[in-house]
């Protein structure tokens, strides 16, 4: 093949699984063909905050407008960095539904969105499905280079923490 796209496709594998992942699409793509790949970094500045914090900087910039993408862009991804086991680099669903439960709601907007991260953390926990998986960048790009030669990174700028999923160009 001389190019294979994914978005946010290492997050589906944990880590112990993402060699043999990539180690397989690497063998697909013929000699200078293309893995380009949107994904995720951990921002590692979130660390000075507590779940609390993160939580409560992320809802004051609540709107019904954009609702939807502070669950799944902002305060999910903020919660998965910030609640992460640097060990086995993996945030547990329990964890973020535990943050949640803990965070004292300022008004009933904000009690609305509490209740809606938790239920959709409670689905993907009770659906069995992966805990999240969190890594930083020169993780990521370590992985990379065992079956990439060039490695070009770029990010988009249309949507806030946009550097924190970068979009990878790696050639074989």
């Amino acid at each position: 093949l001389d190019l294979i796209i994914g978005d946010l496709v290492l997050l589906q594998f944990m880590p112990q699984e993402q060699t043999a992942f990539l180690q397989k699409v690497s063998s697909l793509l013929r000699p200078g063909g293309s893995f380009l790949i949107r994904s995720h970094v951990i921002n590692e500045d979130i660390f000075k905050q507590s779940p609390e914090e993160v939580i409560s900087k992320t809802l004051e910039r609540l709107t019904d407008d954009n609702r939807k993408e502070l669950i799944h862009l902002l305060l999910l991804s903020r919660l998965r960095d910030r609640l992460h086991n640097p060990e086995n680099k993996i945030t547990r669903i329990r964890d973020i539904i535990e943050s949640a439960e803990k965070y004292r709601p300022k008004n009933d907007q904000e009690r609305n969105f509490i209740a809606t991260l938790k239920t959709v953390a409670s689905k993907r926990e009770k659906n069995s499905a992966l805990d999240y998986v969190a890594q930083n960048e020169a993780e990521q790009e370590s992985l990379f280079k065992k079956f990439f030669k060039s490695i070009q990174k770029k990010s988009a700028k249309d949507y806030e923490d946009s550097e924190y999923f970068p979009i990878y160009n790696l050639t074989k």
